[in-house]
């Protein structure tokens, strides 16, 4: 069951107008925490994957942008990026597998966060930089 809901991203892809990035409200089911998940718009994300070479692509950036700050399931990673859910795992899968990300059981379920201490400063210092939407998504 995702933690993500599809009105949320919604609302946040509605409230990105011309900003960099959103936030987006996120339940954590294991502990019931409200945290917020950083939405990259396509701009942003094309910018930082000309700066990052081999990384990856604009979905790479935005997975790495969804969990730079908490851990997601693979299904809520594919409700937040949007697109074709088998490519959206098969590069988590690619992530991981080159250490980009790290990967642990919850609750019975697998999820994702940001793993690789270097390239999380990186997109951190980057994204100081970004213009954040004015209103938090669904608020």
């Amino acid at each position: 069951m995702p933690c993500l809901t599809q009105d949320d991203v919604d609302a946040a892809r509605q409230s990105l107008g011309d900003a960099d990035a959103v936030l987006v409200p996120y339940m954590r089911k294991d502990s019931g925490r409200t945290e917020e998940i950083l939405l990259v718009s396509d701009a942003a994300a094309e910018i930082l994957a000309a700066t990052l070479g081999k990384f990856g692509g604009t979905m790479a950036v935005k997975i790495f942008a969804s969990v730079v700050s908490t851990e997601l399931c693979e299904r809520d990673i594919a409700t937040l990026i949007g697109g074709e859910e088998s490519e959206i795992r098969d590069e988590v899968d690619r992530l991981a597998s080159s250490g980009f990300l790290f990967k642990q059981e919850i609750d019975g379920m697998i999820f994702f966060g940001a793993g690789n201490p270097p390239l999380r400063r990186f997109f951190l210092n980057r994204f100081a930089a970004l213009k954040i939407g004015p209103d938090k998504a669904g608020a």
